[in-house]
Formats: C-alpha cells, sequence, structure tokens
C-alpha cells in the first residue's frame, strides 16, 4: 500500500578555527526543512504536506593531527545537542532529538602509482542518550576516491553507511501505529538501522577560494 514520500533539505552552516598547527575545533547548526506527502501522516499539522523548517542540532568538535604523511590521520570527538526541543515523532521531522557522543577517525592519502588520484575516509562511533531504557549505538562511515581529470576538474566515487549496535528492528518488535506503546512513538529514536548508499560526483575549481561540486 502507498504510504507517502518524505522530502528532506538543509543548510549546513559551519565554523572550523585552528587552534595550532595540529589542533582544531569546530561548530556546525544545520537549519533543515522536511515535507511528508502521503494518507498515512504520524502527526498533524507537521505531516500535512507542506514544508516546515527549523534550526536541527548543535554540533561541537575537536580533533587532532595525529599523522600528515604518507597517510593522514586525525582523531576526532564531536558532541551533538538538540537546538531546541523540535518535534521528533514526524514522518518530516528534522531530525532525532537525541544527545549524541561521536568519537572515530578521519584519513587520507595520495595514492604513489597514481599521482592524479586520492582516497579519504572517516569512521565513526555514535553513542546516543538514552530512550525508554535504550541506548542508540550506531557505526558510520564515509569514503572517497578522487581522480584529477585536469588540475580543476575531479571526477569522484563515493560511499555512505550506517550500521547499528543494538536497537529494535521495525516492524518486527513493536506493534505498527500503536499510540499507546512508548516504543512507536520513539521508534525513529531507538529502530536498528543499517544503510548502504553509493554514488559518484564531479568537482570543478572555479578559482582559489571557490569550487563547485555535484553528486548522485
Amino acid at each position: 500500500a502507498h504510504i507517502g514520500v518524505d522530502t528532506d533539505s538543509g543548510l549546513v552552516h559551519s565554523l572550523d578555527y585552528g587552534v595550532t598547527d595540529r589542533w582544531a575545533v569546530s561548530l556546525s547548526l544545520p537549519y533543515a526543512f522536511g515535507k511528508y506527502s502521503g494518507r498515512s501522516p504520524h502527526q498533524l499539522p507537521i505531516d500535512n504536506g507542506t514544508y516546515h523548517g527549523s534550526f536541527q542540532d548543535l554540533g561541537i568538535g575537536i580533533r587532532y593531527d595525529l599523522r600528515t604523511r604518507p597517510l593522514i590521520l586525525t582523531p576526532f570527538f564531536r558532541l551533538v545537542l538538540p537546538s531546541h526541543k523540535y518535534e521528533h515523532f514526524a514522518h518530516s521531522a528534522i531530525g532525532s532529538q537525541l544527545r549524541e557522543y561521536q568519537t572515530g577517525i578521519s584519513f587520507a592519502r595520495r595514492l604513489e602509482s597514481l599521482p592524479s588520484a586520492y582516497f579519504q575516509g572517516r569512521y565513526a562511533l555514535a553513542v546516543a542518550q538514552r530512550v525508554i531504557g535504550r541506548r542508540p549505538v550506531h557505526s558510520r562511515f564515509y569514503g572517497e576516491f578522487s581522480y584529477f581529470l585536469t588540475r580543476k576538474l575531479a571526477v569522484r566515487a563515493l560511499s555512505i553507511g550506517q550500521f547499528s549496535h543494538g536497537g529494535l528492528n521495525f516492524p518486527q518488535d513493536y506493534p505498527i501505529r500503536n499510540a499507546s506503546d512508548p516504543r512507536y512513538l520513539h521508534h525513529d529514536q531507538i529502530s536498528k538501522l543499517h544503510s548502504i548508499n553509493i554514488g559518484g560526483g564531479v568537482s570543478y575549481e572555479v578559482n582559489r577560494r571557490w569550487s563547485l561540486f555535484s553528486s548522485l
């Protein structure tokens, strides 16, 4: 049966500051938009088919440049805090409204056998606050392989994914659409979520300050 379509978009505002040659701190605050179109809204008026937007989660991070050559290694720690008490129980919710601790490492390297190419990636273990007796834990990864066709034009292969450790399976572990069951009301926060997405993209350096990119 047709349920509906979720459409999400957003603007990411971020600030990075290099404290030393190795230490850096960051601050981010996305503004997210959501819309649900369908016959089975979780909650009205938020799922009424029109866009709604709000600031999402404040991110505060610190990272350390552990190694630069030949393989760049950068451990990091990041704290995510909901900017306010927004609605999480909706198809078009802008976020999960959970405090989260993230720790992991970023890495990158140019390829000696292919001087116009490089790869980079990131792994993070995310531990969220406890909800109705359950604490969601997720492994998240990002990978990219890039090749410069010219000094300004590059093509990229991309992958991004998540694996959950624990959590509930939807809908096997709890009744569907039972408003009196707290597991249903919080299912977006405590569900076991596995995903792998792959894609590609291109980027073009307009000048030393600006670049354009597109990915699928």
